[in-house]
């Protein structure tokens, strides 16, 4: 999509949605890219540390393990965990949520968020 929609948060939350949304479809390959090209923006936007950023850096992740292995997610899910961990703290939500993800290891993902 168009650089034209780092001016509108709501915007990028719509395709971080679109994307979550495409790997339950099936279509795991077009999530992986449309939430990359979301994290960019985002990063671009509200910086690297922002929560949403790392909302939709987990579910990149997580894609990340449907389409090529859950090992692959791995590594992604660790340096997520460190920055929020480093931005949010051991105990915030968004912390926890990794961190379970992490835990739970090659237990597919379940897009929903009732994990």
């Amino acid at each position: 999509m168009a650089a034209s929609s780092l001016d509108n948060g709501s915007t990028l939350s719509s395709r971080h949605q679109l994307g979550r949304f495409l790997a339950v479809a099936g279509h795991a390959e077009e999530a992986l890219r449309e939430l990359r090209d979301v994290i960019s923006e985002q990063e671009q936007l509200h910086g690297p540390d922002h929560p949403r950023t790392f909302d939709t850096c987990y579910d990149h992740a997580c894609v990340t393990g449907v389409v090529c292995h859950p090992r692959q997610s791995r590594p992604l899910l660790l340096a997520l965990e460190r920055d929020c961990r480093r931005v949010l703290g051991d105990e915030h939500a968004q912390t926890v949520r990794v961190r379970e993800r992490l835990a739970a290891g090659e237990r597919p993902w379940n897009a929903s968020g009732d994990e």
